[in-house]
């Protein structure tokens, strides 16, 4: 268990998610408070490029910048467990 001190870093996907959320939501309400029309399809080519590109980006970022491992990952070592070996 880690110490309450100890932050991990925001994870990219987390991000990314919760801005195609808000991007869908705000696309949804300027689609029912105005008389725009919205062609379903380029919409979500948009969103998907959109998100894939701010994915890879994220991910290139986070190994350029040094980060020394990952977190949050199924076979993840915590420092505990590896300094116990």
């Amino acid at each position: 268990m880690e110490p309450a001190s100890v932050r991990r870093p925001v994870r990219t996907g987390t991000i990314v998610w919760g801005l195609l959320i808000i991007a869908v939501a705000v696309l949804i309400l300027a689609w029912l408070l105005t008389d725009i029309t919205l062609d379903p399809l380029a919409v979500l080519l948009g969103l998907m490029l959109g998100g894939g590109g701010a994915l890879l980006l994220g991910g290139a970022v986070s190994v350029l910048g040094g980060r020394k491992h990952f977190t949050g990952g199924g076979n993840a070592h915590s420092p505990s467990n590896e300094q116990a070996s």
